[in-house]
């Protein structure tokens, strides 16, 4: 598992080893040539993907300088598509827990938002029990102009301000609505039931 620093060792190391001319047009590590964009005017599968990863490592960069405290982690520093952000509040119902959300980034990436699941559970309005988010970017409020920085402040902010209009757990949605005492106590407990599974899960 390698974290965003280690990914950003890996592009300079990459980077240092190409000749002088390709570091004079790129700045971007391991950067195939641009494929032939269209045919008869229509974008080829080929250009597609060489842009999706033009713009996920420019993405990647700007969320390491945007956000230097944030945790990003590469289960395969070989896959960039496929990482782990996670996100801890500093305030709100959720202060000081940790929650990680998977990123899964298509080949139509920009065009199409990234697939994101959290593997935590939680008792939120906006997140279901198999790790279903609950946000507009991500579906019919998508743009090509967002980028995972987009995305990880609107998660982020989904965390501090739970939106029970917009629900995917709408038991959750009802009690904090109706019974916010009894919704921070729940929360509470499943930090209680997270925390002891933790402490005595076996080891590896």
């Amino acid at each position: 598992m390698l974290r965003l620093a280690e990914w950003k060792d890996a592009q300079t190391t990459d980077d240092a080893d190409k000749s002088d001319e390709v570091r004079s047009t790129s700045q971007l590590a391991s950067t195939p040539p641009q494929p032939s964009s269209q045919v008869a005017g229509v974008p080829t599968p080929a250009s597609l993907r060489w842009l999706s990863q033009q713009r996920l490592q420019q993405d990647l960069t700007e969320l390491g300088v945007t956000a230097p405290e944030l945790e990003l982690q590469f289960p395969d520093l070989s896959d960039i598509s496929r990482f782990i952000v996670t996100l801890s509040p500093a305030e709100g119902w959720y202060k000081g827990l940790c929650f990680r959300f998977a990123f899964t980034v298509l080949e139509t990436y920009p065009f199409e938002p990234p697939l994101v699941r959290c593997l935590d559970a939680v008792w939120h309005p906006n997140l279901d029990e198999h790790g279903a988010v609950c946000l507009s970017i991500l579906r019919e409020d998508w743009r090509p102009v967002y980028t995972l920085v987009s995305l990880v402040q609107g998660l982020l902010h989904l965390l501090l301000e739970p939106n029970p209009n917009d629900a995917l757990n709408a038991a959750a949605a009802e009690m904090l609505v109706q019974d916010p005492a009894a919704f921070q106590a729940r929360v509470h407990q499943q930090v209680r039931e997270r925390q002891y599974h933790f402490e005595n899960a076996a080891p590896p």
